[in-house]
């Protein structure tokens, strides 16, 4: 790989682990003072599972990449991310019936956010590896403006960190709540 592509990917992996701790921190937080059966919290936990898996996978995939068939793993790249947010998908809405719960603005959005993302990584898939357009090809191709590589190097990026800030978010009123409920419980009982 070249110098400009590693350092593509030294400032992907980045974000992604920073992405990563953030999430796992988050649903920490979750499961310390959150209903473990609510809608932000079954969502948290798809979204968390699922991060965690994809930084596993990328990471993997980013160390094998020259050592298997680069084609292959061109393939894998972008089928085996899009197939996590597919089944992140697919796992907070079976979870919601499981529980009996209704999905919440969390849920949609985050479901809206997957589907986002499934998208962006399919804009990249089709011409790319399907047709085999290379990646010189791919810059000068737009779609509203905006070339196909900006689009999936950007938008990735930028719905994980929408993602990771719904989730801090979230967590942040679960933990007011707490702190509020707790404190008005402690004022009842001097009462």
């Amino acid at each position: 790989m070249n110098e400009v592509t590693n350092a593509v990917i030294g400032v992907t992996t980045d974000i992604a682990v920073f992405v990563v701790y953030i999430n796992l921190g988050t649903f920490l937080i979750a499961v310390i003072v959150g209903d473990r059966k609510s809608s932000p919290f079954i969502t948290i936990l798809c979204l968390t599972l699922a991060n965690c898996i994809s930084s596993v996978t990328s990471g993997l995939m980013i160390d094998n990449f020259e050592v298997i068939n680069v084609q292959f793993m061109r393939h894998l790249w972008y089928v085996s991310l899009a197939s996590i947010n597919i089944i992140t998908m697919f796992s907070i809405y079976k979870l919601h019936i499981y529980y009996g719960q209704q999905l919440g603005k969390v849920s949609h959005t985050v479901i809206l956010s997957s589907a986002m993302l499934v998208t962006v990584q399919m804009i990249e898939y089709v011409p790319r590896i399907l047709f085999n357009v290379s990646s010189n090809e791919l810059n000068s191709l737009e779609i509203l403006g905006i070339s196909i590589s900006s689009l999936y190097s950007n938008g990735i990026m930028v719905i994980n960190l929408f993602l990771t800030g719904i989730t801090v978010l979230v967590v942040f009123f679960a933990l007011l709540s707490a702190i509020k409920f707790r404190v008005s419980a402690l004022v009842y009982k001097v009462k």
